[in-house]
């Protein structure tokens, strides 16, 4: 019977170790996460977009003298945004959140050729003025693009509490298993020191 409770507690020690393991793992996986540095990202898209059309309606009716700013604010906003729009299509994210981006994808591309097509304009005949037409295009695209990528945010938000919640579910689960498990072994080892005989 001795052997027998010795068993039991190696068992119970081993497994209690096991536990921490697991619960250290647990804890530092939210050090592992990428996904606040996602939704920085995507609140800068909805930034970088309303910039892109701020600098057109710039282009279009303010005067010259404030052109300058604007092709410059287009020239260093247009790369930055392409590439980010381009790793948010690439995201794996399960469920349904990455049809949002799906969906941002049209008023992306045409809010992007447009003003392209205008920055070249601008560039090439800097005293022209510009085409109204690629004004209009991202005057259209823009507010449903803002709102599409609000929408991610909103569904990555509540994506990322979710699994927050589910890894304290977790955490205090092992927490708990290891005190039933201490609980035990303390009663193993009283027993094994008061009550002798019963081993």
């Amino acid at each position: 019977m001795k052997e027998k409770v010795r068993t039991y507690q190696r068992i119970i020690s081993i497994s209690m170790i096991v536990l921490l393991v697991l619960l250290v793992g647990f804890q530092l996986i939210p050090l592992t996460f990428n996904e606040t540095s996602i939704l920085s990202q995507v609140g800068q898209q909805k930034t970088r977009s309303q910039r892109i059309a701020k600098d057109v309606y710039v282009l279009a009716y303010r005067p010259e003298d404030e052109h300058a700013q604007a092709v410059s604010e287009l020239q260093n906003t247009l790369p930055a945004w392409e590439q980010t729009q381009l790793q948010l299509q690439n995201l794996r994210i399960g469920g349904n959140i990455s049809i949002y981006i799906t969906q941002s994808q049209p008023d992306f591309t045409a809010e992007d050729t447009a003003a392209r097509k205008l920055l070249a304009s601008a560039n090439a005949y800097p005293n022209q003025k510009v085409d109204i037409t690629q004004v209009d295009i991202i005057a259209e695209h823009e507010r449903g693009y803002f709102l599409s990528i609000s929408q991610f945010i909103t569904a990555f938000d509540q994506h990322i509490q979710s699994r927050m919640q589910l890894l304290v579910y977790i955490e205090s689960g092992i927490a708990g298993t290891i005190l039933v498990l201490t609980i035990v072994q303390f009663v193993l080892i009283v027993r094994q020191k008061y009550h002798p005989e019963q081993n």
